[in-house]
């Protein structure tokens, strides 16, 4: 994994804020909802803090695909592409270790966030309401139409057969894929799937079914 191509296109990623900017552009809100309330319980002071931290965990987690875990400074592949000095001075500096939390995030405020939302019915409650009503909101302003679907499960492959073929997307037995030229020697491949479970649901879609991304190298 060390030497994968995808690590070389990954190490051009642009960073967290500009790939943000990007996604809020398209309508997608709900990360920066999620960062301005942190930002709140934490208090405005510790803003840089934070957004430094979620940065450095970004470029650290892109630029390793994955294959790490920030807060415990753990790095899944022998010679990561980037290694966070900041988030190094920060676990080095953690002093607010304790049981049961063995990896808390590096910043405390949110360690103390991680507490109360675990201990406190109320504020938990309170906070999955919060997320599910943005989720709501955001799934009825992004959601695509489902003109032509019948509205029965066997009709959901077909339908998404055909969203996926206007967005450029070849079919390729039971998954639709579309290929990027990232580098010379190098494609990206964008695979789109589609599990039917009544106990999934797509957020943006309407109909039950849960679509999986997987990026692969040819």
């Amino acid at each position: 994994m060390d030497d994968h191509p995808i690590l070389e296109v990954l190490a051009s990623w642009p960073g967290r804020v500009s790939t943000q900017l990007a996604f809020e552009a398209r309508g997608f809100s709900i990360p920066r909802a999620w960062q301005d309330r942190m930002i709140e319980f934490c208090g405005g002071h510790q803003a840089d803090l934070l957004n430094r931290y979620w940065d450095e965990v970004a470029l650290e987690t892109m630029q390793s695909a994955g294959r790490v875990n920030s807060d415990s400074r753990v790095f899944r592949i022998e010679q990561p592409k980037y290694r966070s000095d900041f988030l190094d001075r920060l676990f080095a500096a953690r002093d607010f270790v304790e049981l049961p939390y063995r990896n808390p995030p590096l910043v405390k405020c949110l360690f103390e966030y991680m507490k109360r939302n675990n201990s406190d019915a109320e504020l938990r409650e309170g906070e999955v309401a919060w997320v599910k009503e943005l989720q709501k909101r955001e799934g009825e302003r992004l959601r695509i139409q489902t003109t032509g679907w019948t509205g029965k499960k066997r009709g959901v492959i077909p339908f998404v057969g055909d969203f996926c073929t206007t967005l450029g997307f070849a079919h390729r037995r039971n998954r639709w894929q579309k290929n990027w030229i990232a580098m010379l020697s190098s494609r990206l491949v964008l695979i789109l799937g589609a599990i039917l479970n009544v106990s999934d649901h797509l957020w943006y879609s309407g109909f039950s079914t849960k679509m999986i991304r997987n990026l692969h190298l040819r």
